[in-house]
């Protein structure tokens, strides 16, 4: 049965794509029972591996007699609103008399006119405008003459050329299915047209990047498991498992493991290797495999006694289908359980996105379902939220239990509105990429310490410590006024206004993939610039009510990637505190800096101390006495490693009335 395409429009990445295919299909007026004048097919000429040259071939077949002038469009999907990660822009061989060079060459035979399709003038907003432009066009093709019942033409899409560069590019996120769409036009009539055979499968890559994962802390002599997943270029899944992999385990004395097995595991781009840690104290494992990047070593510390609280890495601010994001849910929670590790997360699709709706009251009770149904405490912990999406910024919402509801900005516009209809004994609030750049930057005059316990210091947008540090995003160098307001959005910013609260760090990775140790850079512009990013607490058991109580007590810190072990703590009371921290890197550390915090006003934040290098280059400690008539009222630490990836401690504040310590 062929079905009216402006009824069933395609299932796509967010508000803004619906609203452009919504846009595109206007005209249909077919009714259900109007049957399909055409179907159509797709013959693979080479493979299609995500964001890799490919050729396809369109077949599309006449079911009755179809006129000329009568009109096929074909759409590639859309996956994701990045224009690098779109299938290439159609574009014919020949335009303007001059043979077409660059991917996404079209051709076809000379029954058919062929022409691209453009994205529609309206309705479009002036925000998306420039994206919405970028992201492929559709392919038209007009009938010169009449197509009788069971004959057929065909649209080769990625013809190589006489250059060889015409080859269509893959999207570059490797969706499970991908639904091209075609459609039939006559008139004033639009019918989608049936397809034979399944959705288009985009294959995976090649491995090009490993990256190892497990438990944080063991007790020694026992088995010890942790996984290494070969993933492609850009962190997803790699097409299969590293060969000639090699797994080591190196104690910080110089002695390795002994006999390590390797076995599948769920994913196929993922190997268990099992072992046994004998000694105590810290340990580096790391993998390796020819021609494959190593990607960070996982530092673990085994202890002869089980400690009291546990170390646990998670993201918490990721993107799915379900708003402005690519691929499902579920292939995101996947990710992060199977791929690479993670012991928690939470997705944070936005309730709304440039003013269009993505998350609503009817869309919410997945989000709690997926939280409920992914969850097995103790193992793994999915943290139900969403991200309240404001022109004044964006607060992620995070649920210690069930939540009832979720409260969009669109009837809650102001922080305030929205603090004033949550509790805050479920509910957490995090500003995330406070610095802004590219999203709107925080308010620091927005502030409520019931609800906002954290902020987010780091995430693929960049450093949000401050503006002109290591990883800090992209400025714009001549917006003065915008450059302004990144500053007061930063973290040393909220804190020298006495905004005490935490740090975490997240990807704010917009593919699904949470916990994507690879940086997306390039023409993906907007999306973000530098590294990954991960939050780090420490829990008494793996919990989504434990996990929730950490980041309000804020004993949590965040990464730019790498699983960096931190401590900071302090004894004695006010400004007689001495305090101590230690550090455990991935890699050689470069700096490890105790940042003092100003008693008032925007002053500079000076490093206080500075730990030396010990007899590993992997570790450091200090400790520091807060001087008489201290000017700082708390400390926070800055890690660096020789690598560039970075870490930062939550603050310890000597008198805050956040209550963060």
């Amino acid at each position: 049965m062929a079905t009216n395409f402006a009824r069933s429009p395609r299932a796509v990445t967010g508000s803004i794509l619906a609203l452009v295919m919504a846009s595109v299909a206007a005209s249909a007026a077919a009714t259900d029972d109007v049957p399909s004048p055409a179907h159509w097919s797709i013959e693979i000429v080479s493979g299609v591996v995500a964001g890799a040259p490919s050729t396809m071939r369109f077949v599309v077949e006449a079911r009755r007699d179809l006129a000329a002038g009568d009109v096929v469009e074909i759409f590639p999907p859309l996956c994701a609103p990045f224009a690098a990660a779109q299938w290439s822009p159609p574009h014919l061989a020949a335009e303007g008399g001059v043979a077409a060079t660059g991917p996404g060459r079209v051709v076809s035979d000379d029954s058919v006119r062929l022409s691209t399709i453009p994205w529609p003038a309206e309705p479009l907003c002036y925000e998306i405008r420039g994206k919405l432009e970028r992201l492929p066009l559709g392919i038209r093709a007009e009938l010169l003459e009449p197509l009788p019942a069971g004959r057929r033409f065909e649209i080769l899409y990625g013809d190589p050329g006489p250059s060889a560069d015409g080859r269509a590019v893959a999207q570059a996120f490797p969706e499970p299915d991908v639904p091209f769409r075609a459609r039939w036009r006559s008139g004033d009539e639009t019918i989608e047209l049936e397809r034979t055979g399944p959705p288009l499968s985009v294959g995976r890559r090649s491995p090009a990047r490993l990256h190892v994962s497990g438990p944080a802390d063991a007790e020694p002599g026992i088995e010890f498991r942790c996984r290494v997943a070969a993933l492609d270029e850009g962190g997803f899944p790699a097409a299969r498992r590293a060969e000639s992999l090699a797994v080591r385990a190196r104690h910080e004395s110089g002695a390795v493991a002994g006999s390590i097995r390797l076995d599948p595991g769920e994913d196929p781009c993922v190997t268990l290797a099992t072992f046994s840690l004998d000694r105590t104290g810290l340990w580096w494992i790391g993998a390796e495999a020819e021609g494959v990047s190593s990607g960070f070593d996982l530092p673990v510390r085994i202890a002869a006694e089980s400690p009291r609280e546990r170390l646990v890495f998670g993201d918490l601010h990721w993107h799915s289908n379900r708003s402005d994001g690519s691929r499902s849910p579920a292939d995101g929670y996947h990710y992060a359980r199977d791929v690479v590790g993670l012991d928690f997360t939470a997705r944070t699709d936005h309730d709304v996105h440039h003013q269009f709706p993505c998350l609503d009251g009817a869309k919410w009770p997945e989000v709690v379902a997926d939280a409920r149904a992914w969850t097995v405490p103790g193992e793994f912990v999915v943290i139900p939220a969403y991200e309240w999406t404001s022109g004044r910024g964006h607060l992620c919402v995070y649920f210690r239990t069930d939540p009832g509801a979720m409260y969009s900005v669109l009837d809650y516009g102001t922080p305030e509105a929205l603090w004033a209809v949550l509790d805050p004994a479920n509910v957490i609030t995090i500003p995330h990429h406070p610095a802004g750049v590219r999203q709107p930057p925080w308010n620091w005059r927005h502030f409520d310490p019931a609800f906002v316990r954290a902020l987010e210091i780091y995430s693929n947008k960049g450093n949000a410590e401050v503006v002109d540090a290591n990883w800090a995003p992209p400025l714009f160098g001549s917006d003065r006024p915008r450059v302004a307001a990144c500053r007061r959005g930063t973290a040393q910013s909220a804190w020298s206004q006495g905004r005490d609260c935490a740090v975490v760090a997240s990807t704010d990775n917009h593919a699904a993939t949470p916990g994507n140790p690879v940086a997306w850079r390039g023409d993906m512009d907007w999306q973000g610039w530098a590294g990954s990013g991960l939050a780090a607490a420490r829990v008494p058991a793996l919990t989504r009510e434990a996990l929730w109580d950490a980041i309000h007590a804020g004993a949590t810190y965040g990464t730019t990637g790498p699983r960096v072990r931190l401590e900071l703590v302090a004894e004695g009371k006010g400004t007689d505190r001495v305090v101590t921290a230690h550090v455990v890197g991935a890699d050689d550390l470069e700096t490890v800096e105790l940042v003092g915090i100003p008693r008032q006003g925007e002053q500079p934040f000076p490093t206080v101390a500075t730990a030396t290098a010990g007899r590993h280059p992997r570790v450091r400690s200090l400790t520091w006495s807060a001087p008489d008539e201290s000017p700082w009222r708390g400390v926070y630490l800055r890690v660096i490693q020789e690598d560039g990836e970075m870490a930062w401690s939550s603050p310890l504040f000597f008198a805050s009335e956040a209550g963060v310590n």
